[in-house]
């Protein structure tokens, strides 16, 4: 039997449908865009030109202009990074409140199907989870995807009964 024409298999596809339909409406860039750090802190700076036939006074001059581009370089990222972990830090605080407010969502509605439930409230936190991924390299953004990740996983385990069996099977809860 096709798993698309039982009850639960058009419930899980029309899950799917609105999960992509909230990860286009429920990115943080939609309401929380990131800043054009080249207008904050300027351009990167330009790498020097070597030119092919140099005398060594030339060499001499990029050499200079070499160290000169790196040291910019390196202030340049600095407050790159500065900016960032700024901009993360509040989308942090934008983000956290999303997903406990859907958690509430799923657990305040329960006569929906798990399918359902998962797909409306579990979409927005599993595409917030997604955008949070590259900006894993900041203790923020660790807090973030942490704090996404939970929300997901305890909509997921709430949401299907079979897990939610198993789970309170293994943590001897009745």
């Amino acid at each position: 039997m096709n798993t698309l024409t039982t009850k639960y298999g058009k419930l899980y596809a029309s899950t799917i449908a609105i999960f992509f339909t909230f990860s286009i409406f429920f990115g943080i860039s939609t309401f929380y865009p990131e800043p054009d750090f080249d207008e904050i802190i300027g351009e990167q700076p330009i790498y020097p030109i070597k030119a092919d036939n140099m005398s060594k006074e030339e060499a001499l001059v990029f050499e200079e202009k070499l160290k000169e581009h790196r040291t910019a370089e390196d202030a340049w990222w600095e407050r790159r990074v500065e900016e960032q972990e700024k901009y993360e830090g509040r989308a942090l605080l934008f983000a956290a409140p999303i997903c406990l407010l859907f958690m509430f969502f799923a657990f305040r509605y329960k006569e929906f199907p798990p399918p359902i439930r998962l797909g409306l409230f579990g979409g927005p936190v599993l595409t917030l989870l997604l955008k949070f991924i590259p900006y894993l390299g900041s203790v923020w953004a660790g807090a973030r995807f942490l704090i996404a990740f939970a929300v997901f996983a305890i909509l997921v385990i709430t949401g299907t009964p079979s897990l939610r069996k198993k789970i309170k099977s293994v943590l001897k809860i009745k």
